[in-house]
């Protein structure tokens, strides 16, 4: 398998952070899946989305990042999820967003 060099993983602005996927990130990520479904996946199972995500990333070199509210802005409650990966080349990121309505 080919190895890509790593994309661009770290930003911050005084108010969004992105930044590789961590443990940590499983519960509120989990939230996040939980309130728009059945109330699935398990902790554990996201914990599994996020280990398969940092693989695929070591694979190809392209990235599903979290980007966090450093505080709540604009009356939306943090914490919030977004994500950056690219489509076809490195110049044309694919951006979307989704907030935790019960942070």
């Amino acid at each position: 398998m080919t190895a890509f060099a790593p994309m661009e993983c770290h930003l911050a602005t005084d108010r969004l952070v992105m930044r590789p996927w961590i443990e940590n990130d499983a519960a509120w990520l989990r939230d996040l899946h939980a309130e728009r479904g059945d109330g699935r996946p398990t902790l554990a199972e996201t914990r599994g989305i996020i280990e398969a995500s940092l693989a695929r990333t070591k694979a190809t070199g392209i990235a599903l990042l979290p980007i966090r509210r450093r505080i709540a802005h604009q009356g939306w409650k943090a914490p919030s999820f977004s994500g950056a990966t690219s489509h076809r080349t490195w110049s044309m990121p694919v951006l979307f967003a989704s907030t935790v309505r019960a942070a």
